[in-house]
């Protein structure tokens, strides 16, 4: 070994282990205070400590402080960077944020936070790490790989993915490090220590895993005597963003133990944030926990109350008595109450001056007052120690009733200033490490486990083709009604306007169209203020029912319809709590501006098709009337005729026909009746069938104004329906 420490001298990792050694030599001050920190917040004493009295200040401070920097894990905002109508980015926002959100509630993310908000309090720095963990089978079916705990895990076998995870690691503050630097922009090279058991080495594929010595032992496996059971290999997990490489080394090997070339491909290479730090100058990197700048205010209030503790053990009645009068004794040591005790020689005592003389007590005025004096000064640290740290009355939740309004709001921003800071701190490490899951999920997650996950219906590119086919098919043709194209689902249909999963697919691959297009936010990180969500609700319902009302008036002019739907649009993407129901008025606004641009006919006039369709019988019964009486004097004509010929005949016979003219004219006489009859019952027929016709016409008339009407009105209440259950989920 080294002067310096380092077992391994030279070979291939020697650059890193220089740089481990540097951190280290850098560090180890802040690492000592770091230790006794710890102690003192779990309140850990040396064997003389243990009858000491404490006051302690720095557990009751780091408890207050930890909901009001971290209460509660983030919901993550991921939406179109420039809020324009953009419906792919609309798309692989949605579904870059149902992933997130759905690894941010299945992984220990939330725990990983809190232990690195504990961190940061007690020891001034907290850290993250995240892993993209793809889990592989065999072609033919076999069980997935398990997941190995540590280093990051990718595999280059004829293997095809199963299903895919993001996590985030917490990392031990004394188990991450960088090269020695003074602002985190002039880190180029991270890393972390993860203990691994030679099996672990074996199945993440390490090389030399069965040679690499196991130089670490728990703690609590030190003095047990365990063999290499107990025992794991110390392996740094190296980032180099200079070389754009990852790396793993042991601590007692020479030889690195796997080396790959940029594994996740981001953006700022690092698969960690940058830690959230206590107290920092511009000269280092390495943090000032915050209990140094109170340590001396902590420590006198420990003086102070180990001294209250003494004195309060010797406030207590304590004297003497006269030995001649034992009984006088009985009166503190048994506790008597409501009861005598005989003296035997009470005269003698009397004489002496009575009890008064018989009994000394020890004096205690000055000892109560000098334990007054203590608390006074004790309470007068305390009050130092608030204004040091920020910590006053306020966020301890204590006040005085005697205190103004007016001075409780001036302590209530002082706090607010004082704690701004840090919470604007911590939900940046949040945020990023945020950024970063969902970066990984963006560039290494398949298709199929986007779709599995976020549950988002989109089409494919092929399914959209069948679709837009079978709608092709439904061209009316003739032929009976089997023969045609069955009618596609409505949902099928209201997709065939939304893209492709290719197309959402490509823009979360590319990263800097990504970029230019999504932004990742995350909600607040401290407790939530629920009655403040309800008025945000409230407010949003109350305006965006404000505007409908006074839009619906101005819809009747159609060419004003889209003018009022991007007006909608571009009041409900400022709106938070509107992107859950972006994509629903989106669409409403698609089908308005369709029907404003494609108005159905307007209804005829009944009365005006009555009033036509009177003329037209009239006309109609003018034509008859018309075309009768010509009929009838064509056919007098004739009668006259054979009249004439008849006369003419009975001249030349009238003796030999007159009896067969009588005939003939009788039967002319009833033929022309005749004639006359089937003419009227035709013109009767033809005067009902016309009326018939009418009538069928003004109830299919009717009918169709019914339904168009009724059409009109479902879909308004359909609209008002799913604004109402929308509103009602985000109330929920």
């Amino acid at each position: 070994m080294s002067a310096d420490g380092d077992p391994i001298q030279g070979g291939e990792t020697a650059y890193y282990r220089a740089l481990i050694q540097q951190y280290d030599k850098a560090a180890q001050r802040w690492i000592r205070r770091s230790k006794k920190i710890v102690k003192r917040y779990t309140d850990e004493r040396e064997d003389g400590q243990t009858n000491q009295k404490r006051y302690n200040i720095l557990w009751s401070n780091i408890e207050t402080l930890k909901p009001a920097i971290y209460a509660q894990t983030p919901k993550p905002e991921v939406q179109r960077r420039f809020l324009d109508k953009d419906p792919v980015g609309r798309r692989a926002s949605e579904v870059l944020e149902r992933c997130i959100s759905y690894f941010l509630s299945q992984t220990p993310f939330g725990s990983t936070m809190r232990q690195s908000r504990d961190d940061y309090l007690l020891v001034g720095r907290g850290i993250s790490w995240v892993r993209y963990v793809p889990h592989f089978r065999d072609i033919e079916g076999a069980e997935a790989m398990q997941d190995v705990d540590g280093a990051q895990i990718t595999d280059d076998q004829p293997q095809e993915v199963d299903y895919e995870d993001v996590t985030a690691d917490y990392v031990h503050w004394q188990d991450f490090g960088h090269n020695v630097a003074r602002t985190w922009e002039e880190v180029s090279v991270v890393w972390r220590m993860v203990y691994m058991t030679r099996d672990q080495m074996k199945k993440r594929g390490f090389a030399d895993w069965n040679n690499v010595p196991l130089d670490y032992t728990a703690k609590e496996l030190k003095d047990t005597g365990a063999g290499e059971d107990g025992k794991k290999a110390t392996v740094y997990e190296i980032w180099d963003k200079g070389a754009r490489k990852a790396c793993w080394i042991a601590k007692s090997w020479p030889k690195y133990l796997d080396e790959r070339a940029d594994p996740l491909k981001l953006e700022h290479f690092f698969p960690c944030s940058r830690p959230i730090y206590a107290t920092l100058s511009n000269d280092s990197l390495i943090p000032t926990p915050d209990y140094v700048e109170y340590q001396d205010q902590a420590s006198e209030l420990d003086d102070l109350t180990n001294r209250i503790a003494l004195l309060t053990k010797a406030v207590k009645a304590a004297g003497v008595y006269d030995a001649s009068n034992k009984e006088l004794g009985r009166l503190l040591s048994e506790g008597i109450n409501n009861q005598l005790i005989p003296v035997d020689s009470w005269a003698a005592l009397a004489e002496k001056g009575g009890i008064k003389n018989a009994i000394a007590l020890l004096p205690m005025q000055e000892i109560a007052q000098t334990l007054l004096n203590l608390y006074e000064a004790r309470e007068k640290v305390k009050q130092d120690l608030y204004e040091i740290t920020g910590m006053s009355d306020i966020i301890r939740g204590a006040s005085n009733p005697n205190t103004t309004a007016t001075a409780e709001k001036i302590k209530s921003n002082f706090v607010t200033l004082r704690l701004s800071e840090k919470q604007r701190e911590m939900q940046r490490f949040a945020r990023n490490t945020i950024e970063i899951m969902g970066n990984i999920i963006a560039l290494h997650f398949t298709m199929d486990t986007m779709r599995r996950i976020s549950g988002v219906k989109l089409l494919t590119e092929a399914e959209k083709q069948q679709a837009q086919q079978a709608m092709a098919m439904q061209v009316p043709q003739q032929g009976p009604p089997k023969q045609q194209a069955p009618s596609l689902p409505d949902e099928i249909q209201d997709l065939l306007s939304e893209p492709t999963w290719e197309e959402v697919y490509a823009l979360l691959k590319d990263s800097p169209e990504r970029s230019f297009r999504i932004g990742i936010e995350t909600d607040s990180t401290i407790a939530a203020d629920q009655q403040q969500q309800q008025e945000e609700a409230v407010q949003f319902t109350t305006a965006l029912g404000g505007f409908l009302k006074e839009a619906q008036e101005a819809a009747a002019n159609p060419d004003l319809v889209p003018l009022l739907g991007q007006m909608l649009a571009f009041a409900v993407r400022r709106f938070p709590i509107g992107r859950e129901l972006e994509g629903v008025i989106d669409e409403t606004i698609d089908k308005l501006t369709k029907k404003a641009q494609n108005p159905p006919p307007a209804p005829p006039n009944p009365d005006m098709l009555k009033l036509q369709m009177d003329g037209q019988l009239a006309q109609a019964k003018m034509q008859q009337d018309h075309a009768l009486e010509q009929q009838r004097m064509q056919m007098q004509m004739q009668s006259e005729q054979m009249k004439a010929q008849i006369a003419q005949q009975a001249e030349e016979a009238k003796a030999s026909r007159e009896a067969q003219m009588q005939v003939l004219t009788m039967h002319l006489e009833a033929q022309a009746e005749a004639q006359k009859q089937q003419f009227e019952q035709r013109m009767q027929s033809a005067q009902s069938m016309m009326q018939a016709t009418f009538d069928r016409w003004k109830a299919e008339l009717d009918a169709k104004t019914k339904i168009e009407v009724a059409e009109i009105a479902a879909d308004a209440t359909l609209d008002a329906a799913q604004i109402g259950a929308a509103n009602q989920g985000s109330e929920d």
